[in-house]
């Protein structure tokens, strides 16, 4: 609503205010603070936001000078600093989970290792996606001996971020762990966890809309429609929101045509291994996919190519407009 104010009228303060408090809340004090100046340029009495813009700017001298204390090795004072930022708004939930995630790593280097903890805790109580904290609480979990939180901890990062790194760091504690366990309950702690793998895996054939005696044509089919039905570029008129959600979508079904299209991968991924593990998971950009699937005038798309470079038209059948692709 503060964007259709301000097109209209660019110096309205209550909407440059509204604008920073967003920014602001973000943990993006930067730009929250360039929003206060041009409401108090517009409107030098502006209370609202010379009181906010005071906040954000302690609350920012506050972190900063808590990490170049970090830097320069002065960890007690470091410690102190994040302490101070964080009585200074309790409301900024997503700057407060940094200073907190941040005073763990300190509080780890000064031997406060279970007030590390609790501060990540804390960080992700403030923010539950907040992959950082997660990764530095299982590591701190690892030294103090709490195996099995920290493979909670890295099982969540990655679902979060899936990743060949998180997942060789989730399988190195996950094998300490075996180890640690007796024979029994190690055995027990295995099978769930594989079985917990297999629950959090892609469904593939789910992502195709197809079943799982699908002909190799079958698959072909179901890839071309929703590779076309989510390519971004037929989104380009959506919100950022929409768009970044299209092309999520969009991976997701050019890895899973990758995945069942190839026998070897397609056994593998139906008997419950892990592809990752064996080198074989998405290896073609899903762009370039795209491009060669529809690289002959396939499927509805009429082609306008020029001579110089790899530019296409296409226009979609079902759909409104053309779209130019960059290949």
């Amino acid at each position: 609503m503060c964007n259709d104010i301000l097109r209209r009228d660019n110096n309205n303060p209550d909407a440059l205010y509204a604008k920073a408090i967003s920014y602001y809340y973000q943990d993006m004090q930067d730009k929250a603070n360039s929003f206060f100046q041009r409401a108090l340029r517009a409107d030098p009495d502006h209370h609202k936001s010379r009181l906010a813009m005071k906040k954000s700017k302690k609350l920012l001298a506050m972190k900063e000078e808590g990490n170049m204390a970090f830097r320069q090795g002065r960890m007690e004072e470091a410690h102190h600093l994040y302490s101070e930022a964080l009585t200074v708004d309790p409301l900024n939930t997503l700057t407060n989970a940094k200073l907190h995630c941040n005073r763990a790593l300190v509080g780890s280097k000064i031997g406060k290792l279970e007030e590390s903890i609790e501060d990540c805790t804390k960080a992700v109580e403030l923010d539950p996606n907040y992959v950082k904290a997660f990764q530095r609480r299982a590591k701190l979990y690892q030294e103090a001996g709490q195996h099995e939180e920290a493979v909670r901890d890295l099982e969540k990062v990655q679902r979060m971020e899936p990743s060949r790194e998180n997942r060789a760091g989730l399988q190195s504690i996950s094998l300490s762990l075996f180890h640690l366990l007796s024979f029994p309950r190690a055995i027990s702690y295995r099978m769930v966890n594989e079985q917990l793998k297999l629950s959090q895996r892609k469904d593939y054939y789910k992502m195709l809309g197809v079943s799982r005696n699908a002909t190799p044509d079958e698959i072909k089919k179901a890839y071309r429609k929703k590779a076309m039905a989510h390519h971004p570029d037929r989104h380009a008129t959506a919100t950022p929101e929409e768009r970044e959600k299209e092309e999520v979508i969009f991976k997701e079904v050019s890895e899973a045509y990758q995945v069942l299209s190839d026998s070897q991968r397609k056994h593998r991924y139906d008997s419950g291994q892990d592809l990752e593990e064996h080198g074989m998971g998405m290896d073609i950009d899903p762009t370039t996919l795209f491009s060669t699937m529809f690289g002959g005038g396939m499927g509805g798309f009429s082609f306008a190519g020029g001579h110089g470079g790899r530019n296409h038209t296409f226009s979609f059948s079902g759909g409104p407009g053309e779209y130019t692709y960059m290949f």
